[in-house]
């Protein structure tokens, strides 16, 4: 932009400060679609691979909240349970025996609690098999959280520093383009940075196009009245005066405390 405007200006000032602000937004446009690009490759990289992660989340939620206590279990254990529904049948069958034993009489509850002992041993065999397979889904599944969000962070992270960078080119963008507006917003100003030279003063410089050659690009020196000057270096005296007495005392104080 610092270099296309004045060139398409040429020399017009007006023209060059109208140039502005399309370039700006030229400029911007691209840096734009450059991280909206970036940012699409970025997602494709790393979205199917994410994809699983909010449903495994869910899971491990899920599971962390399980009680796994041997009454808790039987207590929860339905058909429609998530997790504990393959113990229903059995489950069922000991429930039948104990409620037979409960309406049983005395003579009978001896043979009903004798059949109940299988039923209730393969209850707690199969229950005890269902907590080790849970356990270790939730194994399962909390590493395989823990890794896809390493790189969901990778991904954030890749991310943020597009946007950060865009973010900085988009400014720097801006500031030129005020640079540019002010200096062309005076003639003495502009002469300092471009101008519209004939090919024989470009000849009459060996065709040397540095840019010295044709503008003066150095800051004016500032200089200050005599007056001025005089007391500032009377101040400064009187500060240095001032330092050295400090430090005498300073020094005096060290050695008498010794």
């Amino acid at each position: 932009m610092r270099v296309l405007v004045p060139w398409q200006a040429f020399g017009d000032l007006e023209a060059a400060r109208a140039l502005v602000p399309v370039h700006e937004a030229q400029l911007i446009r691209e840096v734009e679609r450059d991280r909206d690009s970036r940012l699409a490759d970025i997602e494709d990289a790393y979205g199917p691979v994410l994809e699983p992660l909010a449903r495994l989340q869910a899971e491990l939620t899920t599971l962390e909240a399980l009680d796994l206590k041997v009454q808790a279990i039987r207590d929860a254990t339905t058909p429609e349970h998530p997790y504990f529904h393959p113990l229903a049948p059995l489950k069922a069958e000991v429930d039948r025996i104990e409620a037979e034993i409960a309406a049983a009489g005395r003579g009978d509850k001896g043979a009903l609690k004798a059949a109940l002992l299988t039923p209730k041993a393969k209850f707690d065999v199969a229950r005890k098999q269902l907590v080790d397979a849970i356990k270790a889904r939730e194994k399962q599944v909390a590493r395989a959280v823990k890794e896809l969000q390493k790189l969901q962070e990778e991904r954030d992270a890749r991310e943020q520093e597009l946007k950060l960078a865009a973010e900085r080119e988009i400014n720097h963008l801006h500031e030129s383009a005020a640079d540019i507006l002010r200096i062309a917003g005076s003639q003495d100003e502009a002469r300092r940075y471009f101008t519209v030279v004939g090919t024989d003063e470009i000849a009459e410089n060996e065709f040397n196009l540095n840019l010295p050659r044709y503008v003066d690009t150095f800051e004016p020196e500032m200089v200050l009245p005599l007056a001025d000057a005089a007391k500032k270096l009377e101040s400064a005296t009187e500060a240095s005066e001032a330092a050295q007495i400090a430090l005498k005392k300073l020094l005096a104080s060290i050695g008498g405390g010794v």
